[in-house]
């Protein structure tokens, strides 16, 4: 009795190649123009977009990344041209400033740094930093030690 080999599951992948020329050509644009002495960004360019042009969804280009090394490395780019386009035009006044900051929050991953301070049964202030807070060069270079503490004048330190 023969026994069948077995077939792949699902859908074949769309993914070709040349999509990793073509999605940082899709991001490698100018961040703005200028006509008549006036600057005027650009649309921002966004992975949706990429995706629609190509025929996917964009969780499939986060797929891609996980599986295709040469795409991983040209989604990298494509991501570092999507944020400099967006910090250029934002530097340069041609965004609205809660605009700017909320697609950096969003699609560049920064957030801002926050300080918790509590104030103790001694009337102490505690600092407490969050977990993904990272010291500059120099505040580390003050510490030592290595460990997150920050001695204030009137205040506790506190080693997270």
């Amino acid at each position: 009795m023969k026994t069948k080999a077995k077939k792949g599951r699902g859908r074949p992948s769309k993914y070709q190649p040349r999509y990793c020329k073509e999605i940082v050509t899709f991001f490698n644009v100018n961040p703005y123009k200028i006509i008549k002495g006036i600057k005027i960004a650009n649309d921002l360019k966004f992975l949706s977009a990429f995706a629609r042009k190509v025929g996917v969804c964009h969780e499939t280009l986060h797929e891609w990344d996980k599986v295709h090394p040469d795409f991983s490395v040209a989604y990298k780019k494509a991501k570092e041209l999507q944020e400099r386009n967006l910090v250029t035009c934002g530097l340069h006044g041609l965004y609205q400033q809660p605009f700017a900051i909320f697609t950096a929050k969003n699609i560049c991953g920064w957030r801002d740094k926050k300080e918790v301070e509590h104030i103790g049964k001694d009337k102490d202030i505690i600092v407490i930093y969050p977990p993904a807070y990272k010291k500059t060069q120099q505040e580390e270079q003050k510490e030592g030690d290595g460990n997150k503490t920050e001695t204030i004048p009137g205040r506790v330190p506190v080693v997270s």
